[in-house]
Order: C-alpha cells, then structure tokens, then sequence
C-alpha cells in the first residue's frame, strides 16, 4: 500500500481543488476515452460542484508594517472560489503553515503563507462554465456517431 505524504509542509495529502483541473484536462485529451477515464471526469465535475466556497471573495488589505494581507471578507455577489486543498474524508478546506499544523480558518494562516501562497482561487470556473458543457454535447454526439470522441 502507498500512503500519502506532504510534498512541501504546507502542502498536505489531500484532494487539490487547482491541480485536480490539470488532471482532468489531460484526460479530456485522451483519445477513445474508456469508461473509467469518462467516470473520472464526471467524478471529478460532480466534486467540484460540491465545493465551492460561495459568498466570500479575496481581497488584499494593508498589513502592519505597510505589508499588504490577503483575506477572505464576505460578499454575497462574489463568484465561487475553491480552496486549493480539501480534507480527505471531509472535504473541509484545508490550510498549513510550514509547522504542517492542520488549520481550517483561513485567517490563522501566517501572514508569509496567507499572502504569499494561492490557498484559493477560480480554477474549476472554465471547467464548469466551457469545456465541460462542450465535452457533454461531443458526449452526446458520439452517443448517435460511434466515431467522434466526446473528449477532444
């Protein structure tokens, strides 16, 4: 068995709300996709939707020292952000200093990593808005024309 190890401190084994949109524009590039590659996409679409971070947008705001501080502040209008790192088993947002201390509030998150790292972000926006719709219509088009590839 493989078990799962951080690949910096900050970056703790756990479902990637950004990486995960790489991952599945690869497999959208596979030609004569299998059943199994389509399940991923499809997975992966139906996670995304499930957990978004709605009603908060960044914003950077002057720190002490003259610093400026990246912070979640509340705004219903706000498009939906992903965190860049969900809890395995939870799906809970989550965030690490170096010290690889799990943390769940964005704002406990040291200045140098709150400001200096992407916790969140769109990513998944085009995935959910533009090609994955696109790839559903070339689903359902290969469905009546066994030849197209619904991926491409």
């Amino acid at each position: 068995m493989i078990a799962t190890a951080c690949a910096r401190k900050f970056e703790p084994p756990t479902l990637s709300g950004e990486e995960s949109v790489g991952i599945v524009r690869f497999l959208r590039s596979i030609e004569k996709s299998a059943t199994k590659v389509v399940a991923a996409i499809e997975g992966t679409v139906a996670w995304f939707r499930s957990v978004p971070i709605a009603g908060q947008r960044l914003e950077m705001i002057p720190g002490p020292y003259g610093r400026r501080e990246r912070v979640l502040v509340p705004d219903p209008a706000a498009p939906p952000l992903w965190a860049r790192f969900y809890e395995l088993g939870t799906n809970r947002p989550l965030y690490m200093d170096r010290d690889s201390k799990p943390l769940y509030i964005y704002a406990e998150v040291g200045y140098e990593r709150r400001s200096g790292y992407e916790y969140h972000g769109a990513w998944p926006a085009a995935l959910l808005e533009k090609y994955y719709p696109a790839r559903r219509v070339r689903l359902l088009t290969q469905t009546k024309n066994p030849q197209g590839n619904p991926l491409q």
